[in-house]
């Protein structure tokens, strides 16, 4: 199997009645986390396999769905988050002299490719200090501001200004492009 160019976070706005969620790459349970947020409080849950939703062709290496059970379905104004998050581990092992396994080879270099895929996603949602040292950030080249729930809250990045905006209602703003 080859990894292509890959989304590691997949999203799909509810609607109260779908109940099968695509996922385009190679499923083992124990790589799938999936949330869903309620779009107006902006309030995480995450889900459990086998309570709030079941995994339909795992090891697929064209993919498979995410079910979810019953009364667990994504209401309208909910996003059904789902994140492949892979263990970074080292599960092949190698012997001196034996015959080259290059099926095993291309699964552990599958495995890499995921990974990379997972840590490029998390470096692509991550504040950025400018390489200079001048105290400037920035969001990563190409990606959008976003909100991040965080502890309840909800952390933001608007035109160099980081918003914090706890469950209470209050607001931290932080300009970045001052020097302290």
């Amino acid at each position: 199997m080859t990894i292509q160019d890959q989304p590691v976070v997949l999203s799909y706005q509810g609607n109260g009645s779908t109940t099968e969620f695509t996922t385009p790459y190679f499923v083992d349970e124990s790589d799938i986390i999936a949330t869903k947020v309620d779009n107006a409080t902006g309030v995480a849950t995450v889900l459990t396999i086998n309570v709030d939703y079941l995994l339909d062709d795992e090891g697929v290496p064209a993919g498979g769905k995410l079910i979810t059970t019953v009364d667990k379905e994504i209401l309208t104004g909910e996003t059904l988050f789902i994140r492949r998050e892979v263990p970074l581990d080292q599960e092949t092992e190698y012997s001196f002299n034996d015959e080259f396994p290059s099926e095993a080879t291309e699964d552990a270099f599958d495995k890499l490719t995921a990974i990379d895929q997972q840590q490029q996603e998390a470096i692509d949602r991550s504040l950025k200090s400018s390489v200079y040292g001048d105290g400037q950030y920035e969001l990563a080249e190409g990606s959008e501001p976003a909100s991040t729930p965080v502890d309840g809250g909800v952390l933001y990045v608007e035109s160099n200004i980081l918003k914090i905006k706890l469950p209470d209602g209050k607001v931290y703003i932080v300009n970045l492009t001052e020097e302290v």
